[in-house]
């Protein structure tokens, strides 16, 4: 059986799975199971069907292990370039906190202050107006000269990069 039906299972096997080698070891592994079976086929004419029956759920479970395999090579690989963005973004995330930084150390007393209770501890337009004793379209205004003092300065930084964050929108309130 193994001089009559290996050539063609094999030819088969490498058809399905494009490797001489991994076919050689699918069809062996085929007739392995047939002598292990050897006493459920009474009928030589079955053999070759169970033979292809058998090849055909080796190379199906060959096909499923790789896929696991495939899927947990792209979500290793999904991973890895979103780590590296993530700490490419933090480095430049610093960056322009430092700029921002030496933009506000520019700003007058006041409105640094006022700045500093809205973005930096969360107050509302309201909290900073009772807390400075100050008319909330005043707070209001100050916000919007200090806030437009920060886009001046970053707008000489390195506009991409700028972008790529969305600084913009750390500055509406």
């Amino acid at each position: 059986m193994f001089h009559l039906h290996w050539e063609s299972f094999f030819l088969l096997a490498c058809r399905k799975v494009g490797s001489s080698e991994t076919a050689k070891d699918l069809v062996q592994e085929a007739f392995i199971t047939l002598w292990d079976r050897r006493e459920l086929l009474s009928d030589e004419s079955k053999i070759p069907g169970f033979l292809y029956g058998v090849l055909r759920n080796k190379i199906l479970q060959l096909f499923e292990k790789n896929e696991v395999r495939l899927r947990y090579v792209l979500e290793t690989a999904r991973t890895e370039p979103e780590e590296a963005a993530s700490a490419h973004k933090q480095l430049i995330e610093k960056e322009v906190a430092e700029v921002i930084q030496q933009a506000m150390a520019g700003l007058p007393s006041r409105m640094k202050e006022i700045y500093v209770l809205k973005k930096e501890k969360g107050y509302s337009v309201r909290q900073i107006a009772g807390l400075l004793n100050l008319s909330e379209q005043t707070v209001k205004n100050q916000l919007h000269l200090a806030l437009k003092r920060l886009r001046a300065q970053l707008s000489n930084y390195h506009r991409p990069l700028v972008k790529t964050l969305a600084i913009a929108t750390l500055f509406f309130y």
